[in-house]
C-alpha cells in the first residue's frame, strides 16, 4: 500500500514518507494480521492523553459472522503487547476487546505489528486503515493509508479466501506459475513461481 492507496490526506504528501504491506492468514480459530509500516517519524501515545487517535495508530473495521459491524483501534504508548479498543461510530474509544491482541515492534524504519484477532469477530467484509502522525506537538493526522474506509459496514472491503482444492489440484498436475482468480481479479489459487512466469485463469 503506497501513494496509490491514500484514503485520507490532510497535507501534501511526501514521497516514501508512507507505505505499509499487510498479511493475512487463518487457522481454525484465528486471523492472523502482519502488518510492516515504512513511516519516516513515528509518534507514539502520550500516556496523559486520553485520545488513542492523536498519534499513529491502526484502524480495523469488519463485521462479525453474525453480521454486525464494529470499529477498534490500536495505539500504543511504547513497543510491546497491543489490545484493540471498540471505537464507536462518532470516533470515541470504548473498553479493550481481548479478542484483538498482539504486538507492536519498532523496526529501523517505521514499525511492524502483529495481531491474532477472533474468527467469530471476521465474517468476509473488512478494511484498514494506517494513520499517519508526524508533529509531536500538533499531533495532527496527515494520512491515512488503507484499503478502504473504516467508518461504516457498507464501505469495507472484501476478505477473499484461496482454495485449497484449486491449490492442491494444480500442484497435483504440477502446473507451475499458474494462478488461478475470479472474474473480478482476485487470487483464489496460485502454484507459486516467479510473477513473468505465471499463468493466470479467470474465472467465468
Amino acid at each position: 500500500f503506497t501513494k496509490a492507496q491514500l484514503i485520507q490526506i490532510n497535507f501534501p504528501f511526501d514521497d516514501g514518507s508512507l507505505s505499509a504491506t499487510l498479511r493475512l492468514q487463518q487457522d481454525d480459530q484465528q486471523t492472523y494480521l502482519m502488518l510492516t509500516v515504512k513511516d519516516d517519524h513515528v509518534v507514539y501515545r502520550e500516556i496523559s492523553n486520553i485520545s488513542i487517535h492523536r498519534n499513529d495508530h491502526l484502524r480495523l473495521a469488519m463485521t462479525d459472522v453474525g453480521g454486525k459491524f464494529q470499529r477498534y483501534t490500536i495505539a500504543t504508548e511504547q513497543p510491546g503487547q497491543v489490545f484493540a479498543r471498540m471505537v464507536t461510530t462518532g470516533g470515541r474509544s470504548l473498553r479493550p476487546e481481548p479478542r484483538i491482541q498482539g504486538f507492536w515492534r519498532a523496526t529501523s524504519d517505521g514499525y511492524h505489528v502483529e495481531l491474532a484477532i477472533d474468527n467469530d469477530l471476521l465474517s468476509d467484509r473488512f478494511a484498514f486503515g494506517v494513520a499517519d502522525v508526524d508533529d509531536f506537538n500538533t499531533r495532527d493526522i496527515k494520512y491515512l493509508l488503507g484499503n478502504a474506509y473504516t467508518d461504516n459496514a457498507a464501505e469495507l472491503g472484501y476478505l477473499i479466501q484461496q482454495s485449497a482444492p484449486l491449490t492442491d489440484l494444480l500442484q497435483r498436475y504440477s502446473v507451475e506459475g499458474a494462478l488461478i482468480v475470479d472474474r473480478f481479479g482476485n487470487l483464489i489459487a496460485e502454484n507459486g513461481a516467479a510473477p513473468e512466469d505465471r499463468i493466470v485463469v479467470a474465472e467465468q
